[in-house]
């Protein structure tokens, strides 16, 4: 990821214009794990350039709801495609980085998606229908959408390339590294 945010930083740079990234991190509020620390760990090393043209964005939404199918129709529909374009265009971020693998539908900016796995294509028996639904509706609208596609491994890049039907000059691999 820092290759492709390194270019995008240095154009800046010499263009001498100030860079808003938007990064979603709603689903760090709900979860504990891989993708929760992913988003934490592009954060703060995002933070920790020093550089005044970067002005790093996060959004969240605010709403919780008791009912689990409530709120998780809330965050996957309501938030990610209806109220997170809103904030990115409110805020005039120049890139957005979706770390939890789907886009809002609605495009405002140049956008990155990193994509940690295809496996609701893979072993489809494992989730729930909802599950299923959404990530095959929306993980390919996203994957063609973005404007480049960060995969964590080789295997995942085989994958989008097998499942997405995705350029792989689109795909860059960075894997993730370990957290201290």
């Amino acid at each position: 990821m820092w290759d492709i945010q390194a270019g995008i930083v240095n154009q800046c740079f010499l263009l001498r214009f100030s860079l808003k990234i938007g990064i979603d991190i709603n689903h760090t509020k709900c979860f504990s794990g891989g993708n929760t620390t992913y988003t934490n760990n592009i954060i703060d090393q995002l933070s920790k350039l020093d550089l005044d043209i970067i002005n790093l964005v996060t959004f969240s939404s605010n709403k919780k709801f008791n009912n689990k199918k409530v709120n998780t129709f809330y965050t996957d529909i309501i938030w990610s495609h209806v109220l997170l374009p809103k904030e990115i265009k409110n805020n005039n971020i120049n890139l957005f980085h979706s770390t939890v693998g789907v886009l809002p539908i609605k495009k405002s900016c140049p956008q990155i998606i990193t994509i940690h796995d295809t496996i609701n294509y893979i072993y489809e028996k494992y989730f729930n229908t909802w599950h299923n639904y959404y990530t095959k509706y929306f993980l390919p609208k996203s994957a063609y959408q973005a404007d480049k596609i960060i995969a964590v491994s080789n295997s995942t890049k085989n994958d989008i390339i097998k499942y997405l039907n995705v350029d792989e000059n689109k795909i860059e691999v960075i894997y993730e590294a370990s957290s201290p």
